[in-house]
């Protein structure tokens, strides 16, 4: 994306320089003040600079490709989940941070399904332990991918309740199911404050239920469910649920 006079965004042209970096996240340090330039703190993504400017970056290089890596090996550390050798199913690939974590923590083979196209890291897309796949519905996944050991997912736009059916189709027997829930994608319009954001902290417990409760139906055991250290890039408290196949 080309402007005049040779300026671009500054997300884009440190993107430009850190393909290594995914946008989001680099537009996530230039708000949190991480960035600067002549010894000035630029907090607007959206600024305009020449394409050659100086910059500094003020921030450790993150573990994950995206922030989503965090949030997983939350729910790995504190359910005690063990992915070593396991085929996984990333529902909701996007960048490839949950991908990213289970690679991290030794599984052997990641499928990830992504609705959207061309978001997918590098680092995640070039790995050989990673099928991607892209225009891609889960809901048209059943004999396209096999039978799994664990699947993971992080959708939006959707409710996790729309494709139960298909979860129990696609993990074995005793398989482990870790589900990102989303407050803001599993309620009515109704819940969300300004911003689609659910502030009411009853409404989101009550967003959560049932989800859990439609897992359940399907005969998917709650293991554990908790909230998420790590907010949502739209400021929403997420939570993790930790289930098991019967």
């Amino acid at each position: 994306m080309e402007l005049q006079n040779n300026r671009k965004r500054l997300d884009v042209v440190i993107h430009d320089r850190r393909p290594d970096l995914s946008r989001s996240l680099i537009q996530s340090w230039i708000k949190s003040g991480f960035v600067s330039i002549a010894g000035k703190v630029v907090t607007r993504p959206g600024a305009l600079v020449e394409e050659d400017v100086e910059f500094i970056l003020q921030h450790q290089e993150p573990k994950f490709v995206s922030r989503s890596g965090a949030k997983l090996e939350q729910g790995l550390l504190d359910f005690k989940i063990d992915v070593t050798g396991l085929t996984v199913l990333d529902i909701g690939l996007s960048t490839g941070g949950f991908t990213d974590c289970l690679l991290q923590y030794g599984a052997a083979k990641v499928f990830g399904v992504d609705v959207g196209t061309g978001q997918v890291h590098p680092k995640i897309a070039q790995d050989s332990r990673v099928v991607v796949m892209e225009k891609t519905d889960v809901r048209n996944c059943v004999g396209k991918v096999p039978v799994v050991d664990m699947i993971v997912v992080d959708v939006s736009f959707i409710s996790v309740t729309k494709f139960v059916d298909v979860l129990r189709q696609l993990l074995q027997p005793g398989g482990k199911l870790v589900v990102l829930i989303k407050p803001q994608f599993e309620g009515n319009p109704d819940d969300l404050a300004r911003g689609g954001i659910v502030k009411n902290v009853a409404t989101r417990q009550r967003i959560v239920q049932d989800v859990v409760t439609s897992l359940e139906s399907y005969k998917f055991e709650l293991q554990s469910c908790e909230e998420s250290a790590t907010v949502g890039g739209d400021g929403n408290v997420e939570s993790l649920g930790y289930f098991i196949k019967r």
